[in-house]
Formats: C-alpha cells, sequence, structure tokens
C-alpha cells in the first residue's frame, strides 16, 4: 500500500510470508514480516528520489531428525553400517526468533516515464541481521546470524513500445563469504499504450541468472499493476550438482499490490 501526493509518490507498507522445506530431515523455515519504506524527493518533480527501508518479522525453523543418520548409530554387524533403533542423544527443538532488516536505495526515473528518458535505474545498499537472532536448533546452544551486507543495482532500457531490457547485479557479502549474481531481464508488453484499463497493462517477463561458481537461474513470470507472479528454477553448476543428482529447484513467488490512485503508476523495483 502507498501514498502519494500529486506526482510524487511518498512511502508504504507491506506484509510479506515465506515457508520453505529442505533435504530428507524436512528442514522448514517459515517467516512473516512487515515492510514499510519512505521516498525522499532529490527534486520537485520526483524524478530522482532517496528510499529508506525496513523489515522487521518472524522466523520460525524446525528439523525432523528421524530421517537423519548419527555417528552414535553406527552399527558395524549392520549390512549399511547403520542401525536406526539406537538412540540419539540430540536435544533439537524448534526455533523462533525476530528479525530486523533495514536498506536505502537510489531510484531515477522510478514511475519509467519513457517519454522523459528512455532509462529506469536503481542502486541501493541493505544490512540484514541487524539484530543478530539467535538460529539453534540445540538447546543450551547458541548460534547468532552474522551481519548481511548487500548491494543491488540494475536499470531498465525501453525498447519501443512493448520491449524493454533489464541487467541486474547482485552482491551478498556474509562472515567473510560472497555471493554474486548477475541476470537479465526481458519484458513484453502485451497492452496498447492507449489503454487506459489498468488491468489489461499485463507483461510477461523471461529472465536468466548467474549465480557465480554456483548455478543458472532461469525465470519466466507475469506482472501488472495489482500483482505479479513468478516460476523460477535453478539448475546447480558447482560441484553440489553430484549431491543432487543433478536436480534442480523450482521456487513459486507472488506479490500483491493495492492501489488507491485512479491512475495506475509503474515503479522500479528488483522483480519477484
Amino acid at each position: 500500500r502507498s501514498k502519494s501526493r500529486g506526482n510524487i509518490h511518498y512511502g508504504g507498507a507491506g506484509l510479506s510470508f515465506y515457508g520453505d522445506k529442505a533435504g530428507n530431515a524436512n528442514f522448514k523455515t517459515l517467516g512473516i514480516s512487515v515492510n514499510f519504506a519512505y521516498n525522499l524527493p532529490l527534486s520537485s518533480t520526483g524524478f530522482q528520489k532517496l528510499t529508506f527501508g525496513m523489515k522487521a518479522g518472524l522466523v520460525q525453523k524446525n528439523l525432523d531428525i528421524g530421517n537423519l543418520e548419527w555417528g552414535e548409530q553406527y552399527d558395524p554387524f549392520d549390512p549399511d553400517g547403520h542401525n536406526e533403533n539406537i538412540t540419539v542423544n540430540e536435544d533439537v527443538t524448534k526455533v523462533t526468533y525476530p528479525d530486523i532488516n533495514a536498506g536505502i536505495m537510489w531510484y531515477h526515473n522510478a514511475e519509467k516515464n519513457y517519454s522523459y528518458s528512455s532509462i529506469s535505474a536503481f542502486s541501493g545498499i541493505s544490512v540484514d541481521h541487524i539484530n543478530h537472532p539467535d538460529e539453534s536448533l540445540l538447546k543450551d546452544t547458541t548460534s547468532k546470524l552474522p551481519l548481511i551486507y548487500k548491494y543491488h543495482g540494475g536499470l531498465e532500457v525501453n525498447i519501443g513500445q512493448k520491449i524493454s531490457f533489464s541487467p541486474n547485479l547482485l552482491i551478498m557479502y556474509q562472515n567473510q563469504v560472497y555471493q554474486i549474481n548477475g541476470g537479465l531481464y526481458l519484458s513484453y508488453r502485451l497492452w496498447d499504450p492507449e489503454n487506459t484499463r489498468a488491468l489489461a497493462k499485463n507483461e510477461i517477463i523471461f529472465g536468466t541468472w548467474y549465480r557465480y561458481r554456483d548455478a543458472f537461474i532461469f525465470l519466466i513470470g507475469i506482472n501488472n499493476p495489482w500483482y505479479a507472479v513468478g516460476l523460477s528454477y535453478d539448475l546447480n553448476s558447482s560441484s553440489l550438482k553430484t549431491n543432487t543428482r543433478g536436480k534442480g529447484a523450482y521456487e513459486i513467488s507472488l506479490s500483491l499490490r493495492l492501489v488507491k490512485e485512479k491512475e495506475m503508476k509503474r515503479y522500479a523495483t528488483p522483480r519477484f
């Protein structure tokens, strides 16, 4: 949800949920967060602006150890060397913790007014886990999350009335470990520029990313003023592909927007 005055967009708020399940132990992660943003115009038209954002929420993690094999269960007389009937003395518990993140973003032509400029761009930094939450699943053990520093930048270049392409760069650094993602989106607009019906303003988005020394990511999605839906697939390119037997990971994303303005506005933000 957003608040605007005239031609300047002053900020908004949002609510997000996510869930993930991985591995034989059904390692589950659930999260809910509220998001706030405030835009500081750098000109009277708001064509250049800074956006300050904050995200605060709760994360819950849980692990099912029933499907795991432990050193205590080693049995030299078992054909597989593993005896699941041996009791494991691992005190694993469910953990729930608060998580706080914040960042700042610079925008150029955020509303994608291509009559003024054919380029829309953004560049910003953020910090995750500001409160250093403890995510340990073992009782009487502490495992505090270190800070994650992120840089995300990109631009969208408009080609005619129907097509645009958008190169992006994401760099993350945590506890002396870094990750670099580079990607490119291609958007095809389905609407006629003279059609003012907002529901008709759909665009199809194709994307591909490369996570340095790790994986290729492929994406297809639909975006309009009310929602964005995306389907992505990660294909591992590192030595880990042997462990995953060449299988990748699927991800489905959904973003809903509540807009009160009679005239819909578009804002350049990281896709999905």
